[in-house]
């Protein structure tokens, strides 16, 4: 077998001619992180990222497995939790303003910390029924009334 002449920059003579290989598969798909991050403050659905990044749900779950190694739903929570604290420090903002905006402070208590308008009425404990004796009443026939 003849042994093949290495030129300087690696290739051998006449590998100059020959084409790079095709890449495989389907082109990669760049999606923004600080983008992906943002968006899921928002609590948005895996359809809504999708439709966003004009990708498929399956890209959307397989990057945030790549990147964060969490799954789609322990994202979003985790990023929404952001979004919560910055909520919660606005409302108390608003709850100590000199005249405080009401309904947002509202609004974002009872969204985000679980605060009602309901008052609930009802008997807390137990309740035990004891059976009273039974009364009858035997009428013997004669009434005086005859």
């Amino acid at each position: 077998m003849k042994k093949r002449q290495k030129i300087t920059d690696g290739l051998y003579p006449g590998d100059d001619v020959i084409p790079k290989p095709l890449p495989m598969g389907r082109k990669q798909i760049e999606i923004d992180m600080e983008q992906l991050e943002n968006l899921a403050k928002l609590r948005p659905s895996l359809a809504d990222c999708a439709a966003f990044f004009k990708c498929s749900e399956d890209t959307i779950t397989q990057i945030i497995k790549r990147k964060f190694n969490k799954t789609f739903t322990v994202f979003i929570n985790e990023q929404v939790a952001h979004t919560k604290s910055e909520l919660l420090q606005k409302a108390l903002s608003e709850a100590f303003r000199e005249t405080p905006n009401t309904k947002m402070l509202d609004l974002c208590l009872k969204n985000y910390c679980g605060w009602s308008d309901k008052i609930e009425n009802g008997i807390h404990g137990q309740v035990a029924i004891s059976h009273a004796p039974i009364v009858v009443f035997a009428l013997d026939g004669n009434d005086d009334n005859e």
